[in-house]
């Protein structure tokens, strides 16, 4: 056979290769998308723990005090 066909051959060859590969990609990356690491769901039940709380306006108090806590130690202008 022709060197023109086998070259060919590996030309095919290499896009599906790189079709199947590319196609692999995009699946792990959809799927990392809804993916979720534990430490940003814990945080949400924890939030979701403070606003569903009844004294949540406590909690807001707590907030402001600890935010100026925070400035004070930093010495910045932030809010």
């Amino acid at each position: 056979m022709p060197k023109r066909y086998w070259i060919n051959l590996k030309r095919e060859r290499i896009v599906q290769e790189l079709q199947y590969k590319n196609d692999k990609l995009k699946s792990n990356a959809a799927v990392l998308k809804t993916a979720i690491p534990n430490e940003v769901v814990n945080l949400l039940e924890d939030s979701y723990g403070k606003i569903s709380d009844i004294n949540f306006l406590n909690h807001l108090n707590n907030f402001d005090v600890q935010s100026n806590i925070l400035k004070t130690m930093l010495k910045t202008d932030l809010f």
